[in-house]
């Protein structure tokens, strides 16, 4: 699978991380998290991505490539499904706090009709 992001990929990339040191991304099935400073970050993703998990993570990662970010270390999390299981088995969050994230999350997510969740 070939990603070649348009100019609004890499806008939407940049609104999601400019201002946070963390990015869970349910759709894709991983968490970031960001040294802004060195233009590094750290993949934690699920073991068994789905085709939709990890072309979504493929597009992300190509994104921060582009933007000058580097990967600094890559973990594969065993016996976890999903995002919301990095959040709370690899960084000890509440479900609370993973809902507050969600929330979040979706108030501050740039609109772009490509990512509806009824797709």
């Amino acid at each position: 699978m070939t990603f070649i992001p348009e100019i609004r990929d890499l806008y939407w990339t940049i609104r999601h991380i400019i201002q946070s040191t963390f990015w869970g991304v349910p759709s894709g099935g991983f968490v970031l998290t960001f040294n802004h400073k060195n233009f590094t970050f750290r993949t934690y993703t699920v073991m068994n991505p789905s085709d939709k998990e990890a072309g979504f993570f493929l597009g992300v990662f190509t994104n921060l490539l582009i933007l000058g970010y580097k990967e600094e270390e890559r973990t594969i999390c065993t016996d976890v499904t999903n995002t919301e299981q990095i959040m709370k088995y690899i960084f000890r969050y509440t479900d609370d706090e993973i809902e507050i994230a969600k929330i979040q999350g979706s108030l501050h997510a740039p609109d772009d009709p490509r990512f509806n969740k009824s797709d």
